[in-house]
């Protein structure tokens, strides 16, 4: 696909004195199959009409990049919050985790990366709730012990399915409406998180 795209680029920017052929095999009714040539420099040149170099290069990067998150593509969110993370013990390298199922959830990557932050105390040490439980939100079950996780990834998407249900579908989907539900009403607590997003950000 790319590799068409990329013929008939660059038919529409050196125009009609390039003449390009890809050869088609196709079945006719009886089942013979029969080789025929496509002219797809005209292909080309049909799209781009008088289209210069400056055009036809801007399409190529608005076709291939594709952004998901503060002007970001996947794999540049990835590798912003894996830089982040690289010192923060338990959380390094969980960039990629983080950023697909935070997106999948409908959950602000960095807001969720703020709070694991605050909470863990990875920014040091890792807290035991970190390295016993895997329990990286800080969370609490109804009975009101300390929730257990397998696995730290098992922590990771039960912290971010917390958020996502119990936070952004309800409309608290900023530090200040989450708050009063995941702080007790802390004062201080929206402006530390909005401290490590900041953070975050210029990572």
């Amino acid at each position: 696909m790319f590799l068409l795209l990329f013929v008939m680029l660059i038919t529409a920017v050196f125009g009609d004195g390039i003449k390009l052929y890809m050869t088609n095999s196709v079945s006719n009714v009886n089942d013979e199959v029969i080789e025929e040539d496509i002219n797809i420099s005209d292909v080309g040149s049909s799209i781009s009409g008088k289209a210069d170099k400056a055009d036809i290069s801007n399409i190529a990067v608005k076709i291939e990049r594709e952004e998901v998150y503060a002007g970001l593509t996947i794999e540049e969110l990835t590798l912003k919050l894996n830089r982040y993370l690289k010192d923060k013990g338990a959380l390094a390298n969980q960039g990629s985790l983080i950023a697909t199922q935070s997106l999948a959830m409908g959950v602000d990557p960095y807001v969720a990366v703020a709070i694991m932050m605050h909470e863990t105390g990875c920014n040091n040490e890792c807290s035991r709730l970190v390295k016993n439980k895997n329990n990286v939100g800080g969370m609490r079950g109804r009975s009101g012990r300390w929730q257990s996780f397998a696995t730290l990834e098992d922590g990771i998407n039960g912290f971010l399915s917390n958020l996502s249900r119990n936070y952004y579908k309800k409309g608290l989907n900023t530090p200040e409406k989450m708050a009063k539900k995941y702080a007790g009403g802390s004062t201080s607590w929206a402006g530390k998180i909005r401290n490590y997003m900041a953070v975050i950000e210029r990572v």
